[in-house]
């Protein structure tokens, strides 16, 4: 598979309030890593350029990790620091809690980017998934207005000011987990046969 030339952002600054300790610590099945390396290495194996992983405000700085400057925006703040230090016209995220998300994910993105499309991001009839996603630098002035804002926004809301385009893919790709039982549910099916 080639690589595209993007760089990317693994999105690892949330509080993880609902499963209770940090997701990104969880041992992925089958490998000698955790979700967060799982991630890490979703985005090296489909992109040519750098993979930065988004922190929580009050995060030691270090090259590789880009640290929330506004401590109250969520996911969108990763997503607008990648934009910022990348120079590529898309940046390629990743939430650390969907382990289905496949490197082909982005090849099947990219063939649907263009001038005019903001985000391209995979869906099924039933869930959206956008922060598995390719966003175009030119949201960049959005994000920053919205991060800067006083109080969080949805990022659906976002989606609807932006030109988006929906990639059907296959539901098992977009498993998200957030809670111990999502987390229960995942393993479960990550060890049946297929």
């Amino acid at each position: 598979m080639d690589r595209l030339p993007y760089d990317g952002v693994v999105l690892a600054g949330g509080q993880s309030r609902r499963m209770g300790h940090p997701k990104e610590t969880l041992p992925f099945p089958g490998q000698d890593g955790s979700l967060l390396t799982h991630a890490e290495t979703v985005l090296k194996t489909a992109l040519a350029g750098t993979v930065w992983v988004s922190r929580p405000y009050g995060t030691p700085a270090a090259p590789d990790v880009l640290v929330d400057e506004s401590p109250d925006a969520g996911p969108l703040e990763g997503i607008r620091r990648g934009l910022e230090r990348s120079p590529h016209p898309y940046l390629a995220v990743l939430a650390v809690d969907l382990p289905g998300v496949p490197p082909q994910l982005y090849a099947m993105l990219q063939q649907h980017t263009g001038r005019q499309i903001d985000v391209v991001y995979p869906g099924t009839p039933h869930r959206i998934q956008p922060l598995a996603a390719l966003w175009h630098h030119d949201t960049l002035q959005l994000l920053t207005e919205v991060c800067a804002g006083p109080r969080r926004v949805r990022i659906i809301d976002v989606l609807a000011q932006l030109r988006t385009v929906m990639v059907p893919v296959p539901g098992s790709w977009l498993v998200n987990v957030n809670t111990p039982a999502e987390w229960e549910r995942f393993l479960a099916d990550s060890a049946a046969p297929s």
